[in-house]
C-alpha cells in the first residue's frame, strides 16, 4: 500500500477537470516555457518525424496530462511532480520541432531570418525563465527540502533504539534515514491510542512524536495526554510521551 491508495479510489470525477486543466496547463508553459509546450503541439505536423513517433510522442504526454486532470489533488505549483513522466516527450518534440524548422537547405535571407527570431525567443524565455527561478525559489528549493533527513537523523539521536516516531509529514524519512519506527499519527482511530501506548510499554519502547506546526495540535487530539517538548530543529518539534 502507498500513502495515496485511499485517495486513487475517491478521489476522481469530471467536476475536476476544467480547474486542473487551467493549472497544469499554466504551469507547465511557467516550469517550461512557452516553447516546450508549443514544440509538443506543433510536432504532430512536422513530416521530417517518422508517424509512428509523432503518435508516440503526443500520447506519452496525453495520458498522463489527461489522467491527472481528473483526480482531485492539484492545489499548488509542486504538484505538476505527477507530471514528470510525461514531460521528456514534450522536452523531446520540441527539440525535433526546432531542429526540423531550423533547416534550410540553402544559406540566404530566410536562414537569417528565422535564426534571427529563434534567438531572440531564446533570449526573451531565458530572461523570463532567470525572474521564474527566482520567484519561486528553485535554486534554495534542495537546502529547505534538507529538513526531513536532518530531523530526522537530529531525533534518532535524541532518542532510545527502538523507539516508536509518531508523525505524518516526517514519517517517509524516519522510515528510509532511520532505524526508527514510525508511526502514523493520522491513521490512528478512536480506541487505538491506548492501544499503541500499552504496545510500546509492553515492548520497552519509549514513544516521542516529530511533527510539523501543524501537526502539534492534530498530535494531542488523536494521542491526548501529556507530552513534553524535548528540542528542535528549524519548525520542526521533538516530543516525548510522558
Amino acid at each position: 500500500r502507498t500513502g495515496y491508495s485511499g485517495d486513487l479510489g475517491q478521489g476522481f470525477g469530471p467536476g475536476n477537470f476544467p480547474a486542473r486543466f487551467r493549472h497544469y496547463g499554466a504551469w507547465l508553459v511557467k516550469l517550461l516555457s512557452p516553447l516546450v509546450p508549443l514544440g509538443w503541439l506543433l510536432v504532430g505536423g512536422d513530416r521530417k518525424v517518422p508517424l509512428r513517433n509523432r503518435l508516440l510522442l503526443l500520447l506519452w504526454f496525453a495520458v498522463f496530462f489527461l489522467f491527472y486532470c481528473f483526480w482531485d489533488v492539484y492545489e499548488t505549483w509542486w504538484y505538476t511532480r505527477y507530471l514528470l513522466p510525461a514531460i521528456p516527450a514534450l522536452i523531446l518534440a520540441s527539440l525535433l520541432v526546432a531542429r526540423d524548422g531550423l533547416q534550410v537547405g540553402k544559406p540566404g535571407r530566410g536562414a537569417v531570418i528565422r535564426r534571427t527570431l529563434a534567438a531572440l525567443a531564446l533570449g526573451i524565455v531565458l530572461w523570463v525563465e532567470r525572474d521564474g527561478i527566482r520567484s519561486l525559489g528553485v535554486l534554495t528549493f534542495g537546502e529547505g527540502e534538507k529538513i526531513y533527513s536532518d530531523a530526522c537523523r537530529w531525533a534518532e539521536s535524541k532518542v532510545p533504539s527502538g523507539s516508536l516516531i509518531v508523525s505524518v509529514r516526517m514519517s517517509g524519512a524516519i522510515r528510509y534515514y532511520t532505524s526508527l519506527t514510525p508511526v502514523l499519527s493520522d491513521s490512528i482511530g478512536p480506541g487505538q491510542a491506548s492501544v499503541l501506548r500499552e504496545h510500546a510499554r509492553a515492548r520497552g519502547r519509549s514513544l516521542y512524536a516529530l511533527v510539523a506546526p501543524i501537526e502539534v495540535e492534530s498530535l494531542q487530539q488523536r494521542l491526548p495526554g501529556a507530552w513534553t517538548k524535548v528540542g528542535g530543529m528549524r519548525d520542526v518539534t521533538l516530543w516525548r510521551a510522558d
